[in-house]
């Protein structure tokens, strides 16, 4: 969780939408090096089946089918110098052991022509890559990678290519037992365990309520197809995956004849064909493949089911379970009932003027009432959902539902808000063609309609779809929507998610005893040969890659890099009480805002009160809206409104602090003065009197926090650990676990004294927008700036100041080794100090030293040997080093493992080469794909902190001239952090009290006094 949890607008509304319809591009159709094509023409292997331009992405696109072994290929040419390549399979899988998932993560450990452990990891090493990944769906499985290199790019397909064709695990079980799971066994006396990466990474995956609950949903609504079964694995079903199952799902399924192959960019298409024809596809026959995803035929009455989800003991059960009412909604052919259902869902539920969710918010019956569309699948279904409520009122919740949305096709919806909606919707399209990443997002908007023999082209426009809804809107669509795809809809379910305390406790305990009862079934000869084969899977994990092995991955070199100036471009301008700071960007006519209030006149026993008012102001009402008008018209006028306290570091002084009210906004250009006008309601006419509504909204925020300290195990491991030695940290830190006691302080205090409450929820709001040394940071097009500065100024105007003076702030350090107990199966293990604190200085040589640590050493040790699914390195200019796990199975061990790099950096060598692909990896980081609204949010930054374009440029060249001696002299440097002895481990409450002795203080997340 968010330690400064951003507020409303979407959160999960039109940002549903665009998940659909994002990633436009902003470029003019190109004039493609490689000419014309034909239809009906081969080139290369691949014959060209149609060609069009379609306007709406900029892109001229071509459709192939490779003639011998009938791959499928789209490419979409433009002049986006990102270029994108992906294969997709349709992996259907039979049973939740979790096939597709770990054949995803096995394809990447080693190939025929790149035979080392991992080519994945070594390419993060020495490639600009913008993406490098793998993605496990519910029904296929894909490899995206890109690049803005063109000879990255070529390396990259290649080593993609050659692990999905030919994987070094069909002929090599140890791949599978490190990725999927194993028995191990170190010792005849020890107790057998299971282990396995994906096998740990589920552990924590199941941890969370909203995955158990996504998972029922879809065994309620498709029990008949593959949807009933988890792509991912259920961690208790991946045991009983064998080997032998494993590769032939592999066999099965990785054939050219069941693959999608997707382009994107400006890249020479002709060369590209050629090379996958001739290095790949010309090695393979057609070969039929019966991948068909087949549909679930429709249900004659509703279902109703139960699951469960585990919370730490001694933690109050009541009211935490979870509601929904699913439906399935049509199939994936039906491109407008796809979008519409997709705005259909926002209107009902996902605001706070959204009618179905202001009803079910007045029944009582729980908090966090949200709608979700889901269309990853052949046939979509929408689901209604309340957290925090009682299993009791699960009949109440279901009649009531169907109550109201019998009403409102009685009434009829508000067409203001339809409005409202559908206008935000184009906002956020318009601002979406300058997305940065919109080339990986095109995959899975051809993939919407390929992976089921439709149309790929099918979902890369809208603007038809979109103009026909408004239209039938007016005349009662939406209401015909509800009427036959809810009120008289029998293909749904109603499925209950209850809490159990302590169900992880029990359900570790009865896998201890079916491990207990798998080892005495053992004789001693086979107890004997687990043994040898624990210690041959470590030998085998233990073993370098040879250097010959290693030469053989493709290579950049020095020359392919260039050091960036000046990515945030920034003129800065002066005024009275404010700063406006202005970055003239290509933004498609979309104004990007920041506002930063200077937030020290409050004093810092007033500072929850200031954590929790962005979670307040926009929920409430104004003097001219209720909290309801509020929020559709900002709907209409506004594409993104977040609101959130922060503090940044001083770039030379790290222990200088600067903490500011973030307010973060969009618009069109044309729509700043509405945009300011509803800004001037919440930061000057919110009014935060009214109890009841305060009890609401302050109920719907605990909820948040609950969900979210229950299973995001990653983020209090951070912050905790974060505020042991950085006073920057330690402002942040209130906003997570002591932010979760302050609210329900309040929530009590709202019932005995709510005038408390009011008065200082009122003072701080006062000194949260003063208007002295505001800073204003706006990315627009050079055209449109003068237009809205004139409005900025005049909204500044009317901002209230303040004549108290700034405060002073100091938090005392906590506890330095920390246990914190949350309802997950899996740890998050951090350790680390502030090194300026120990006197040596920050360099851009560390970023370097960072992805060497990173990808050299805590890879090997913590993935590859000790199953934990990923780790968070972090040496930061402010000071701050750290290391923490991901969905780990392990504690002391990988304190150990942290502990060990000051050794590990004492026996490094590298050789010029390694060094050079060591410093390749690293830079790709100073030139990462931004959209316009990143780029601008940089350059704020770099103001706030006193970072300069010369400081950004003197890091580069740091970066390009570390040399090993370099790397190896930092290990005094880790050895000193690392003896600092700070750690905050969180997770699984067996394993933090097994060991409860190396921890000062134990804390359970909803227990903390």
């Amino acid at each position: 969780m968010n330690s400064s949890k951003k507020i409303l607008v979407f959160g999960k509304t039109i940002a549903l939408v665009l998940s659909i319809l994002t990633f436009l591009s902003p470029f003019s159709i190109f004039a493609s090096s490689n000419n014309s094509f034909i239809v009906g023409k081969s080139y290369f292997g691949f014959r060209l089946l149609e060609e069009s331009i379609i306007d709406e992405i900029d892109s001229i696109v071509r459709v192939f089918e490779h003639t011998k072994t009938g791959a499928k290929l789209i490419s979409l040419n433009n002049d986006d110098d990102n270029k994108v390549f992906t294969i997709n399979f349709r992996t259907p899988q039979e049973n939740s052991t979790g096939i597709p998932h770990i054949i995803e993560h096995s394809v990447l450990d080693g190939s025929k022509n790149f035979p080392i452990k991992s080519p994945f990891g070594e390419m993060g090493k020495r490639s600009l890559s913008t993406f490098l990944n793998a993605l496990t769906h519910s029904d296929r499985t894909a490899y995206p990678v890109s690049s803005r290199n063109e000879k990255d790019f070529k390396n990259l397909m290649n080593v993609y290519l050659d692990a999905v064709f030919y994987p070094n695990f069909l002929h090599d079980e140890r791949i599978f037992m490190q990725e999927g799971w194993s028995y191990s066994l170190n010792s005849v006396n020890d107790e057998i365990t299971y282990n396995g990466v994906v096998y740990n990474e589920m552990q924590g995956s199941y941890s969370n309520p909203s995955k158990v609950l996504y998972n029922q949903i879809m065994k309620s609504l498709y029990p008949d197809t593959i949807y009933s079964n988890d792509s991912s694995g259920d961690p208790s079903e991946i045991p009983n995956l064998a080997y032998e199952e494993y590769v032939n799902f592999h066999k099965t399924y990785y054939h050219p004849s069941n693959s999608f192959m997707y382009l994107y960019g400006n890249l020479n298409l002709l060369d590209t064909l050629k090379f996958i024809d001739e290095e790949y596809l010309n090695q393979f026959n057609k070969k039929e493949i019966d991948s068909v995803i087949s549909m679930q035929k429709p249900f004659c009455e509703r279902v109703y089911e139960e699951a469960f989800y585990s919370l730490p003991e001694n933690t109050d059960p009541t009211n935490k379970s979870y509601l929904s009412l699913n439906y399935v909604v049509g199939d994936t052919k039906d491109k407008e009932l796809y979008l519409g259902f997709s705005i259909l869902s926002s209107l009902l539920l996902n605001g706070n003027s959204s009618p179905l969710k202001l009803a079910l918010q007045q029944e009582g019956i729980g908090t966090n009432i949200y709608g979700q569309y889901s269309a990853s699948q052949i046939q979509p279904f929408f689901s209604i959902i309340i957290e925090n409520a009682s299993k009791e009122n699960a009949i109440m919740f279901e009649q009531s539902v169907e109550n109201n949305l019998n009403q409102l096709v009685k009434k009829g919806l508000d067409k203001n808000l339809i409005n409202s909606v559908i206008s935000s919707l184009e906002i956020n399209l318009r601002a979406s063609k300058s997305s940065a990443d919109r080339g990986l997002g095109f995959n899975d908007n051809i993939m919407t309609a390929w992976n089921y023999d439709m149309d790929p082209t099918l979902y890369l426009t809208f603007e038809k779809e979109l103009s026909n809804i408004k239209k039938k809107a007016e005349n009662g669509y939406f209401e015909e929507l509800i009427e036959k795809y809810l009120i008289n809809n029998p293909h749904s379910s109603l499925v209950i998610l209850n809490p159990i305390m302590g169900l992880e406790t029990q359900n570790q305990i009865k896998l201890q005893d079916k491990l207990k009862e798998y080892k005495e079934s053992l004789s001693e000869k086979e107890l004997l040969s687990l043994v040898e084969q624990t210690k041959e899977i470590e030998a085998w994990k233990n073993t370098p890659n040879s250097k010959e092995d290693l030469a053989k991955l493709p290579s950049l070199s020095l020359d392919d890099i260039d050091i960036k100036e000046n990515p945030f471009p920034t003129d800065v301008e002066k005024l009275d009480e404010i700063t406006i700071l202005n970055h003239p960007l290509y933004t498609n006519k979309i104004a990007y805002i920041n506002f930063y209030f200077d937030t020290t006149k409050i004093s810092q026993e007033k500072l929850s009160y200031l954590f929790l008012l962005p979670n307040i102001i926009g929920m409430v009402d104004t003097e001219n809206y209720t909290y309801q008008d509020l929020f559709t018209n900002i709907m209409a006028n506004v594409g993104q409104f977040n609101c959130y306290p922060a503090v940044y570091t001083d770039y030379e002084d790290y222990k200088l602090i600067h903490p500011k009210m973030v307010i973060s906004t969009y618009t069109l250009s044309s729509n700043v003065s509405s945009l300011l006008s509803l800004l001037d309601e919440i930061v000057n006419k919110s009014k935060l009197d009214n109890v009841e509504r305060l009890k609401e909204v302050i109920s719907e925020i605990r909820g948040d926090y609950e969900t979210a300290l229950n299973s995001n195990g990653i983020n209090i491991a951070k912050s905790q650990l974060e505020s042991y030695f950085l006073q920057a940290s330690r402002y942040e830190n209130l906003g997570t676990l002591e932010q979760y006691q302050f609210i329900l302080q309040i929530q009590e205090e709202l019932n005995t004294n709510p005038e408390n409450v009011i008065k200082n929820l009122q003072e701080v709001h006062s000194l949260a927008f003063d208007r002295k040394n505001l800073l204003i940071g706006v990315t627009v097009d050079s055209s449109e700036y003068n237009n809205i500065r004139k409005s900025l100024i005049h909204f500044s105007e009317t901002l209230k100041t303040s004549d108290l003076e700034p405060q002073t702030y100091y938090f005392p350090a906590s506890s330095t080794k920390q246990g914190v107990i949350n309802g997950e199966k899996i740890q998050y293990v951090g350790k680390g100090y502030n090194f300026r604190d120990l006197g040596y200085d920050y360099s851009g040589k560390m970023q370097v030293l960072r992805n060497i640590i990173a990808l050299e050493y805590l890879w090997n040790e913590l993935r590859v040997k000790g199953g934990a699914y990923d780790f968070l390195p972090n040496i930061s200019e402010n000071g701050n080093l750290y290391f923490i796990t991901y969905r780990d199975p392990n504690l002391k061990e990988s304190l150990s493992v942290f502990d060990k790099i000051p050794a590990f950096l004492n026996t490094f060598n590298a050789d010029e080469q390694e060094m050079t692909n060591y410093i390749i990896g690293t830079f790709k980081n100073y030139d990462p794909l931004l959209n316009p609204s990143q780029k601008g949010d940089i350059g704020d930054s770099f103001y706030i902190t006193g970072k300069s374009n010369k400081d950004y440029i003197k890091e580069q060249k740091e970066i390009l001239n570390t040399t090993t001696k370099d790397i190896k002299n930092y290990a005094i440097l880790i050895a000193d952090v690392m003896k600092q002895d700070n750690y905050c481990i969180v997770g699984n409450e067996g394993k933090i009290k097994e060991s409860k002795e190396i921890f000062d203080e134990v804390l359970e997340v909803f227990n903390i006094n």
